[in-house]
């Protein structure tokens, strides 16, 4: 079955991407792998199956990514890195955060009152 790419139809194909699915029950060990072979097997499932979709076949990865509105899947990590670094600093999960983070004594910051201490 192919689906032509018009915006009535992005909403129900969108929930239907593997990545989507997938990050939501093992987000650990599939969202964001650390072996690069690992990482490349999930981002050509991601290719494969935004390839098949109607219309898309002959664009480009990043092509098809804009026209679906979605971000690629390194992308994706690093916002839920940045968004789970923001959790941990700000006590929204329970986590030690001074064993991943060094918070800085310093008083000079850009209004959140949070400051990362950079060890060299």
């Amino acid at each position: 079955m192919v689906f032509p790419p018009s915006g009535k139809n992005l909403p129900t194909l969108r929930p239907a991407l593997p990545s989507t699915q997938i990050s939501k029950r093992c987000h650990k060990v599939i969202w964001n792998p650390y072996h690069k072979g690992d990482i490349n097997k999930i981002e050509s499932v991601h290719r494969y199956f935004t390839k098949r979709l109607g219309g898309l076949f002959h664009k480009t990865y990043n092509q098809r990514l804009a026209v679906l509105n979605l971000d690629s899947l390194h992308l994706r990590r690093i916002k839920a890195d940045l968004l789970l670094c923001y959790k941990m600093i700000n006590n929204r999960v329970d986590v030690d955060v001074s064993a991943f983070f060094t918070l800085s004594d310093c008083e000079l910051t850009r209004s959140n009152g949070h400051k990362l201490k950079k060890s060299h």
